[in-house]
């Protein structure tokens, strides 16, 4: 299991879960929110909560929005604000259990909404993933409808991007005139000089095979994949798969499953995995198909964030190695001579320390484990000598 799942690290009362460069953040406060997403250490999120404001990182929500209340709900208004508390912004509890590789909150039952969401977050090793999963809980006696909602903020000057569905966009006129379809694809590039009034946002059905994407000015790419849901599931009113909110300041990336009813006493599973990328050379920030098949290369799995065949661990590699790894020492065989270079590395493939180079014999070796070496998971990394092609690796996840 720690070969595939990065094991969360504490840090003051949140955790950290670390794959492919990217590091998530998340701990009980404010309903269990995403309150960092860094990649190489540069942080993603819009996080400027001062003045009271609540739009910053990333929250779970209940579909439609106005039905969040009594009085919402008999005006039927889009703009119903603030959420629950419930929902979002009370403590959630809960953490990470003994053995697990996944951090886990659970939030109070809302008295009107007769709603209660757990939050899982775990990160995948083998493709440089972070997953997700909400489960939303009916605490009544009798069936209740609602669809689940994950809510991203990003800073404005972003590309947002999805596979075309059926039906246009709806919602904000200004906002419309900066949607463009082509290639199959929606895209959205926010004009910070474009005069906007009303509500500020975009409604759309999104296409398969469900993902949504983002890339900020750093050429970070960041992915959300789902399973695509029929039009027909859309929440009522102007509800739909994909939506944008946009200000000045920030842009959130919203995604709806269905709206399906949950039995009483019981819950509904949804589940998002986001990728976090950077973009190859070459691959430009606009409309354009380059950047479109990357997205369906990394969403596939043909484009993960280490790329090397895995060692004798359970996965498939040949024997040409074998290792054996504790917490004092790595133990390397070799099945013939030849010139290697040993390392470490984080899950980026970044090299942070290097163990040995040079002409190994055939047969075991072994070195000492450095003080040095990467915090949390981390791979093992044999190539053929100074810049050349990967060999073996193997997860040193857990050590």
């Amino acid at each position: 299991m720690y070969g595939q799942k990065a094991i969360p690290v504490l840090t003051g009362s949140n955790y950290i879960l670390t794959t492919g460069g990217a590091a998530l953040q998340v701990g009980p406060g404010n309903s269990a929110r995403i309150s960092s997403l860094k990649y190489q250490g540069a942080e993603m999120l819009y996080l400027n909560s001062s003045g009271g404001n609540v739009l910053w990182g990333s929250t779970a929500w209940a579909s439609p929005q106005a039905y969040w209340t009594a009085a919402c709900k008999s005006a039927n208004t889009v703009d119903c604000w603030p959420p629950p508390a419930a929902m979002d912004g009370n403590a959630y509890t809960g953490g990470l259990a003994a053995a697990d590789t996944a951090v886990t909150y659970t939030g109070t039952a809302d008295s009107y909404m007769k709603l209660r969401i757990r939050k899982t977050f775990s990160a995948n090793l083998k493709d440089s993933s972070f997953t997700n999963r909400y489960h939303y809980v009916n605490t009544s006696s009798a069936p209740i409808t609602w669809a689940p909602w994950e809510d991203t903020r990003f800073p404005s000057g972003g590309l947002i991007f999805w596979p075309t569905g059926s039906g246009s966009p709806t919602g904000n006129t200004g906002l419309l005139k900066q949607v463009r379809d082509t290639l199959g694809i929606t895209w959205f590039t926010y004009d910070s000089s474009a005069a906007l009034s009303g509500t500020t946002k975009i409604f759309a059905d999104g296409g398969a095979p469900g993902w949504m994407a983002h890339v900020d000015k750093g050429r970070v790419l960041f992915i959300k994949k789902y399973a695509d849901t029929p039009p027909a599931k859309k929440a009522p009113g102007t509800e739909n798969e994909c939506e944008l909110y946009i200000t000045s300041a920030l842009e959130e990336m919203e995604l709806q499953g269905a709206y399906d009813p949950i039995p009483a006493n019981d819950s509904i599973a949804w589940e998002v995995k986001w990728f976090v990328r950077k973009l190859p050379d070459g691959v430009a920030i606009s409309r354009n198909r380059a950047l479109a098949d990357f997205v369906d290369q990394v969403v596939s799995g043909a484009a993960t964030g280490v790329r090397a065949r895995e060692g004798s661990d359970g996965t498939g590699g040949r024997e040409e190695f074998q290792s054996r790894i504790s917490r004092e020492s790595i133990r390397l065989r070799t099945s013939r001579s030849r010139e290697l270079k040993i390392a470490l590395a984080d899950v980026s493939g970044k090299t942070s320390v290097v163990l040995a180079e040079g002409r190994f014999d055939t047969g075991w070796h072994t070195f000492q484990m450095p003080e040095a070496r990467p915090t949390g998971p981390a791979w093992l990394i044999v190539s053929a000598g100074e810049g050349g092609k990967v060999l073996y690796r193997k997860t040193l996840a857990g050590f």
